[in-house]
């Protein structure tokens, strides 16, 4: 089963999030703060990673390298509720996979975001994908 991490410190967006996707057959690990992420990413394996933008203790964008370093294949998808033009360049910038509008997710768009990300196939960071 392919392990896909959270990291979003809206506690009722994440538990939705998780709910669609134990349904889709993923298990999954939740993390509210880029330091509690950080623990996750270095002590268990990970399929994929979703990405709050805003977090308390600073950004998703700050989690990209620490992925990277561990789960060099991992598909990173960088979520927020204030897309921005700047934001999108620098998710994609930092090496994540899409960016995603954080308000279509639970009404389709995260099915068609996790078919381009699905972890059972390679990461490919060129396949920018906005939804």
């Amino acid at each position: 089963m392919s392990t896909i991490l959270i990291v979003d410190d809206d506690k009722l967006f994440r538990w939705a999030l998780k709910e669609h996707l134990e349904r889709a057959g993923f298990n999954v690990l939740e993390a509210q703060s880029v330091e509690s992420a950080r623990f996750l990413v270095v002590t268990k394996p990970i399929d994929a990673a979703a990405l709050d933008y805003h977090l308390p203790d600073g950004t998703g964008i700050d989690l990209l390298k620490d992925i990277r370093d561990r789960h060099q294949d991992c598909p990173v998808a960088v979520m927020t509720a204030h897309p921005t033009d700047l934001c999108e360049s620098e998710a994609f910038s930092r090496g994540a996979n899409c960016y995603l509008d954080k308000s279509g997710l639970l009404d389709g768009a995260l099915d068609r975001v996790l078919e381009r990300l699905a972890p059972s196939r390679p990461a490919q960071p060129e396949a920018r994908t906005t939804v």
